[in-house]
């Protein structure tokens, strides 16, 4: 297994992407039943041994007081809740939103105290508080405190209207400030004055620790009592795990903590429950495992797809729910507007790309539009447009294209997504903040627009002009292993490092050494790949390859050297268990650059 500096058999591979290989630290302290090179891999990715396998609130919890604002938070929602004050909850339509107000709505109901809560809709309202809803909430709903959920930071004109309107605010978030702090208190660890140690929570994460500062808050004020005994909140863990994972947050130090402990917890909410059992697979009948894969592709896209495209309350009920047929119910429909939303959305990617590979090629980032994409679905084009491109990308629709309009111009709604190295957040704040658009914000790694049809082509050139500069970084690769060193007792040091996501991604594995003995295609249009080299031999597939540049490449090239790119899984088929890689690009010995321009 070399751990210095390689050199692959290309320089470029067939997706046209470099890759690098940083060597790995050449001692670490042995782990029993860790192989060497998996406890180099945490090592370099800046974890330390102990925490990382063995990951405690006791080690990572800090106190909440240390957040800017969370005292005063904590006391202004206790005042209201003692006072029998009108609360209501205003959150997000996506998974970290649902997350984040269900578990503050539990820990109400649960103290007896009645609150509404208030999701936009994504068509008609759009992202974030606006100021027909705060009036609804004043005016029907007598509310006199307003606590904010992962919106709010940059919402000036609704949230200024609420304070004037007499509410108390709060406002618990994780997005970038703009220029202007908002009225009311605010929680976030990306606002002015914090050190950002814990910038890397999303809102669920934050509210827990809010709930945590709550409950210590109360027993100083010996609020709880035998009838309203405090609550253990580590049992809502499950949807800390699931919110932290959903939002895409670096797993790293509490983050780590939330889900490692909370995936287990994930069985205490009904809501999930039913979401397993829909999702259970079709050959064996077991249900979906509450891991950190299912919460990013299974539970976390059925609850997204209520946000995207159907009743945005929906996800929030169904996690708040305790009643095991109203679960399943709401569950049941949750699952329907996914496959609704897939079949939406590879529509609007194929579509996107075609814009890509013609009209804007040449572009450092995608500014992609048309009126007959569904806003509700442009944060996951945007994602697979930016795999297959390896380019910064915004998506922008506008479902109800002739309802829209605003001082003349047609109004279209916007979710990027970003590589590496190209903080869109910033730019799009940037952007709104000289006049371009009509909303926008965001963090390093996404963000929202929304913007007038008449400023699109400035806002597209501001944002090549911003990325002129930026080069694309290399591919990074994890480990490199020789063909036929890639076994059962390394892929088992490597499962130990889950759960796995953003900050802690499964391993990449360069395959390197081998040569294709043998190409064949099974099921689904996939395409098997055995590789012989120095060391033995390696089973590696590439899922629905067939008719993709990879695929074709790999198919031309039997008896040729290659490295191939992806990530390893174990597969048991009947008795026998071997590790096997899964290709998500390769090199190929005299493969020609000119070939992939072609």
């Amino acid at each position: 297994m070399p751990q210095t500096p390689v050199e692959f058999c290309n320089t470029i591979s067939i997706k046209g992407r470099e890759w690098e290989y940083k060597a790995l630290p050449d001692e670490v302290v042995p782990l029993p039943n860790v192989e060497p090179i998996v406890a180099q891999l945490i090592v370099s990715r800046g974890f330390e041994q102990e925490q990382f396998f063995n990951p405690s609130f006791a080690k990572e919890m800090p106190d909440p007081s240390t957040l800017i604002g969370m005292d005063a938070a904590v006391a202004a929602f206790c005042d209201a809740v003692q006072s029998n004050k009108k609360i209501a909850i205003f959150g997000d339509y996506d998974v970290d939103g649902a997350t984040s107000t269900s578990i503050v709505l539990r820990w109400l109901r649960h103290v007896g105290h009645e609150a509404v809560f208030y999701i936009p809709d994504r068509e008609k309202e759009g992202y974030g508080p606006n100021v027909k809803a705060i009036r609804k909430l004043r005016e029907e709903f007598g509310t006199e405190f307003l606590l904010l959920l992962d919106t709010g930071t940059t919402a000036h004109e609704s949230v200024d209207l609420a304070v004037e309107l007499g509410m108390e605010v709060v406002i618990i978030d994780h997005h970038e400030q703009n220029s202007r702090d908002p009225q009311g208190i605010l929680v976030n660890p990306k606002q002015r004055g914090e050190t950002r140690a814990y910038e890397y929570l999303c809102t669920v994460g934050l509210a827990f620790l809010f709930l945590v500062g709550v409950q210590r808050e109360m027993r100083k004020r010996d609020f709880f009592t035998e009838d309203c005994p405090q609550v253990d909140l580590k049992k809502w863990l499950g949807l800390v795990a699931l919110g932290t994972v959903a939002d895409l947050m670096p797993l790293q130090g509490l983050n780590r903590a939330y889900v490692a402990n909370g995936l287990a917890k994930m069985e205490h909410i009904p809501g999930l429950v039913a979401l397993a059992e829909l999702n259970k697979n079709q050959k064996t009948g077991i249900p979906a495992a509450y891991n950190a894969r299912n919460c990013g592709f299974v539970f976390g896209p059925c609850l997204n797809a209520t946000g995207r495209i159907s009743d945005t309350r929906m996800a929030t009920l169904l996690l708040l729910t305790d009643d095991e047929k109203e679960a399943l119910a709401l569950a049941r429909e949750a699952v329907e507007t996914n496959l609704e939303r897939q079949a939406m959305t590879e529509l609007a990617k194929q579509s996107a790309l075609d814009q890509a590979t013609t009209l804007y090629k040449d572009d450092p980032v995608l500014m992609l539009y048309d009126k007959s994409w569904h806003p509700g679905i442009n944060g996951v084009v945007a994602g697979r447009v930016k795999e297959a491109t390896n380019k910064p990308v915004i998506i922008a629709g506008t479902y109800n294209y002739d309802e829209t309009i605003k001082d003349g111009s047609q109004l279209f709604t916007g979710s990027a997504r970003t590589v590496d190295n190209f903080d869109i957040g910033s730019a799009v704040i940037a952007a709104y903040e000289a006049g371009m658009l009509v909303k926008g914000g965001g963090h390093k790694m996404a963000a929202g627009i929304t913007i007038q049809e008449g400023k699109i082509p400035a806002f597209r050139a501001y944002l090549n002009e911003k990325a002129k500069d930026h080069k694309t970084p290399p591919v990074q690769v994890d480990l490199v292993i020789a063909c036929g060193k890639l076994d059962v007792e390394l892929m088992k040091s490597i499962e130990q490092m889950a759960p796995f996501g953003n900050g802690n991604p499964e391993p990449r594995i360069a395959l390197v050494g081998g040569y294709i003995s043998r190409i064949e295609v099974f099921a689904e249009n996939s395409i098997r790949v055995h590789l012989a080299g120095e060391f033995g031999i390696a089973t590696c597939n590439l899922w629905r390859g067939l008719g993709t540049p990879l695929g074709d490449a790999l198919m031309a090239s039997k008896d040729k050297f290659v490295d191939l790119y992806g990530v390893a899984k174990l597969n048991t088929f009947r008795t026998q268990t071997s590790a096997q890689l899964n290709i998500e690009d390769a090199m190929i010995r005299g493969w020609s650059a000119d070939r992939l321009a072609a």
